[in-house]
């Protein structure tokens, strides 16, 4: 599990994780959760039902707690949790893409990955007509249904770019991020010599 956090008041806390984890997801106290590889429509509803506490989903009671540090009594934590938890499915595979009109329709409801699954290899160049295809078809889809759609950017010009298409996109991952700034340093060790 992965947990994506910055510090401030208006952004959310998120937690990734490799796969649906009930009991992760119940006790993660996160303002969001991030779910990879949702290939069907039953992948999305089984992740609305682990996220949203009865009668939306199955979510369980203790999982009320972190609203107990805040005075939040049980009953209003579960009813504002409902509706303000953050699902974001990650669809990244070419059954995905199949599926991507029936997994939007599911009430409640990154880019690597579904190259790797249409093309074959990653990253995408970002021209290659399967990749376009299956993105342009997923943005559709996702605005059809009135869903947020968002996507991982690696570098501020690419972020600047998706922003005028996504909702929301995050930008740069730890790799990369570690990557840069390595390289940077042995750039500048290497130019003192």
């Amino acid at each position: 599990m992965t947990f994506l956090g910055l510090p401030s008041a208006r952004t959310a806390q998120l937690v990734a994780s490799t796969g649906l984890d009930g009991v992760i997801i119940d006790y993660a106290g996160a303002h969001g959760i991030v779910v990879p590889m949702i290939n069907t429509p039953e992948d999305a509803r089984n992740v609305v039902q682990h996220a949203k506490f009865p009668p939306q989903g199955l979510r369980g009671q203790g999982s009320a707690f972190p609203g107990f540090a805040f005075g939040v009594d049980v009953p209003t934590y579960m009813a504002m949790a409902n509706e303000t938890v953050l699902i974001c499915l990650q669809i990244e595979s070419k059954l995905g893409v199949e599926n991507v009109d029936a997994i939007c329709a599911v009430p409640g409801v990154g880019p690597n990955d579904l190259a790797l699954s249409i093309l074959g290899y990653t990253p995408a160049k970002g021209n290659e007509p399967e990749f376009i295809d299956a993105m342009d078809r997923i943005i559709a889809v996702a605005r059809k249904h009135g869903k947020w759609i968002g996507r991982l950017s690696n570098d501020g010009a690419s972020a600047k770019k998706h922003l005028e298409i996504f909702d929301t996109v995050a930008l740069g991952y730890d790799v990369r991020a570690i990557q840069n700034w390595y390289l940077a340093e042995l750039k500048t060790a290497h130019s003192s010599q």
